[in-house]
């Protein structure tokens, strides 16, 4: 299992793992449709080139089975804070750990980008991911009701953050 950086070439590739993502996991903010519009329209920064938004994929014998973003702002006062978005197929979280893999390389990250808080946002009915990082140290910090709506049906949308080198 390797963690790289994201690169335009993964594009096509990335697609088809969403898309197989999202039949494992309606629990994703964007459709696959919305995730390739994403791509095409955002594609500098998936370059990795972007100093504030930095896309990581998981690959196994050259097929992408994870991927974890994270994102920060450049204003002073929220500088500190990063935003992560994660998703794996379950196949491999069950071979390999690969959430917390993922998570921990976020950990990672930050302490090497003096990065002192990450935050995720996870579906109320994603109790495996609320679980995973519950044992990763990070706590839930509040709910935004009715925030997401999944077939038809509103789920509430859980705040868990972890705090990194508190000094």
């Amino acid at each position: 299992m390797e963690i790289r950086a994201y690169t335009p070439n993964d594009n096509k590739e990335f697609v088809k793992f969403y898309e197989a993502l999202v039949k494992e996991n309606d629990t994703q903010l964007l459709t696959p449709k919305e995730m390739e519009e994403h791509i095409a329209k955002e594609e500098k920064k998936l370059e990795n080139k972007h100093k504030y938004s930095h896309l990581f994929i998981a690959e196994e014998d050259n097929e992408i089975v994870g991927y974890l973003a994270i994102k920060h702002i450049h204003f002073e006062r929220i500088r500190h804070i990063a935003k992560l978005s994660l998703g794996f197929l379950k196949e491999y979280q069950e071979k390999e750990n690969l959430g917390a893999q993922l998570v921990q390389y976020a950990i990672q990250w930050a302490e090497n980008n003096n990065i002192k808080r990450l935050e995720i946002v996870v579906a109320d009915k994603d109790n495996h991911l609320e679980d995973l990082l519950e044992d990763l140290d990070f706590a839930t910090e509040g709910t935004r009701k009715h925030s997401l709506k999944i077939k038809d049906k509103y789920h509430d949308e859980v705040i868990m953050v972890k705090e990194i080198n508190k000094n």
